[in-house]
């Protein structure tokens, strides 16, 4: 796919990302087809938001394929380490990717702010995960301070986003189980709150929902023939 994309690159940033849809897009069919793993979307209509930060539940890498197709033109903060894997890491800074070095503190939440300006001023949305990496079922969740400088210096909404990923496409697992993944957009918190009340509603907003898609996911596993003990935590 690296080979056929190469002429986009000679194009702009813009058909670039289209080229790494396609293959995004690509993936999530195999994962239908031969997997089983199918995908339910709520709250549509909050995922076509334009010039709005995304945040989303960060469970497995699935879910950073869907919403890169699910969302129009999303510019993806990423750490750094990926942007810097031969060949892969070049298209994902073609597309407008947002590589952040999470070692240097304060520099680097002053380089997400300058260059999320950037993508907004191009018409673009930024996609964050709050959590910074995957955090399992159950595991207490760390939200960290990068979304909120965010919120607060480029006032705009944010739209949070619950998922129930980890059910069937386990963190570090080679096998994946075959079912429906639901994802759910949730209505944008307004700009205007300060720094501390924007976080805890962000975070109870994403995590009352993803308990509950959780909680459907499993009763659905069960319902399919899984006892409670072979249930995936995630």
């Amino acid at each position: 796919m690296a080979v056929l994309s190469a002429p986009a690159c000679f194009f702009s940033t813009i058909t670039v990302f289209r080229f790494t849809q396609v293959w995004a897009r690509g993936v999530m069919l195999l994962a239908e087809v031969f997997l089983g793993v199918r995908a339910e979307v709520r709250g549509r209509e909050h995922l076509k938001e334009r010039s709005v930060i995304f945040a989303s539940k960060h469970q497995s890498s699935w879910e950073t394929l869907k919403l890169s197709v699910l969302i129009n033109q999303p510019s993806i903060v990423i750490k750094q380490e990926l942007a810097k894997i031969p060949v892969y890491g070049y298209y994902l800074r073609r597309a407008g990717m947002i590589p952040i070095d999470r070692s240097k503190g304060g520099s680097a939440i002053r380089a997400l702010i300058k260059a999320s300006k950037q993508r907004l001023d191009e018409g673009r949305s930024i996609m964050i995960y709050p959590e910074g990496t995957r955090t399992a079922i159950g595991e207490k969740p760390r939200y960290f301070p990068g979304i909120a400088a965010l919120y607060g210096a480029l006032d705009v909404p944010v739209v949070p986003i619950a998922l129930n990923s980890a059910l069937y496409w386990p963190r570090g697992s080679f096998v994946k189980i075959p079912g429906r993944i639901v994802i759910e957009a949730l209505p944008p918190i307004p700009p205007g709150l300060d720094r501390k009340e924007f976080l805890a509603t962000l975070q109870e907003r994403i995590e009352t929902a993803t308990a509950r898609l959780v909680e459907e996911g499993r009763a659905d596993l069960r319902q399919r023939g899984y006892d409670s003990g072979s249930v995936p935590e995630g």
